[in-house]
């Protein structure tokens, strides 16, 4: 079934009738929180740089869609302008990206290493974890996109634990984490909100609530009463991360708070699996063994902005001209 909705970006505002017209951006998504965040995380940058209008198209494309694709036509776009950019994020958006591209014209950004030969795409925005080979069309990024900016209003009151769930990287063992984390909370003696994810198993949303204080607020996933994350995120000074919940370290790590991980044990020795090792040893994160040694958590040496560097990038590569389909 096809879904697709206009939303305006916070563009600009167009100063005289010579000034450049806005740009049409095309998001295709796959309706996944985490791929909405990276592909949105780019778009709201790229709006500081220049006027864009965003256009949203959801997949799955209807079967027919792909039929009409030989024929140059992309019925989900059909009430929407041509695009200058096509951006998504995620493996069943790769398809209709370059469908779109190839019945309406624009450029391609594909977020995260595609499923298809990068060489489709006018850019990719890869994870160095990925390991990819580089080329012209090919933009490194340290984690994935995300909406986060550096924070001017990070509290030393305040702290946010985030805790995610089972993973085909990582042994979930509940009883040690929260040994952990309640050793944390008992020694930091500042307000924390601890948030868990859809992941979570029910027995530990169970051990979770028992941590609840004076000091510590606990929210389930999906709870209306609770704050929204990103919020948190920018006024938590500390950030403690368990250790499967890759997007969340690098989104804590987008505000410049210092970050902590809860350790897991591998089920493997995947490039996803070493990720927060590679970040300890860049001194961006602290790992808990190394908070029980000193009870301090490290500033990072870098405050990451991955999507503005992203945007810059982008717009300084692509030509902004849509070439019309022929």
């Amino acid at each position: 079934m096809e879904q697709s909705s206009r939303s305006r970006t916070n563009a600009p505002p167009v100063l005289n009738a010579c000034a450049e017209p806005d740009k049409v951006i095309w998001r295709i998504s796959d309706g996944r929180p985490g791929h909405d965040a990276q592909s949105k995380g780019l778009i709201s940058a790229l709006s500081d740089l220049l006027p864009c209008d965003q256009y949203d198209i959801r997949v799955p494309l209807s079967p027919g869609a792909y039929a009409f694709g030989l024929f140059k036509q992309f019925p989900a776009g059909k009430n929407f302008p041509d695009p200058d950019l096509i951006i998504g994020a995620g493996h069943s958006t790769h398809g209709p990206m370059l469908m779109a591209r190839h019945a309406r014209g624009g450029k391609t950004a594909v977020l995260m290493k595609p499923s298809l030969p990068t060489r489709l795409f006018n850019l990719c925005l890869i994870p160095e974890h990925d390991k990819v080979i580089e080329a012209d069309n090919i933009i490194m990024t340290e984690g994935p996109l995300n909406l986060n900016r550096p924070s001017s209003s990070l509290s030393p009151e305040h702290g946010l634990v985030l805790i995610g769930g089972e993973s085909k990287h990582f042994h979930w063992e509940e009883e040690t984490l929260i040994q952990q984390l309640s050793s944390i909370v008992k020694h930091e003696d500042i307000n924390w909100t601890i948030a868990d994810s859809r992941r979570t198993p029910e027995s530990t949303r169970n051990l979770l609530r028992k941590l609840s204080s004076k000091k510590s607020a606990y929210f389930a996933y999906g709870d209306k009463n609770g704050p929204g994350i990103l919020e948190l995120l920018q006024r938590s000074a500390k950030v403690w991360v368990s250790e499967d919940s890759m997007s969340m370290i690098y989104e804590a790590l987008s505000t410049g708070s210092r970050v902590g991980v809860l350790p897991l044990r591998r089920k493997s020795n995947s490039r996803l699996a070493s990720v927060s090792e590679s970040l300890a040893n860049k001194q961006m994160i602290t790992m808990y063994k190394d908070w029980q040694a000193s009870r301090t958590l490290s500033p990072p040496v870098k405050i990451l902005n991955e999507s503005a560097r992203c945007a810059k990038a982008l717009v300084d590569r692509l030509v902004w001209i849509s070439a019309k389909p022929s």
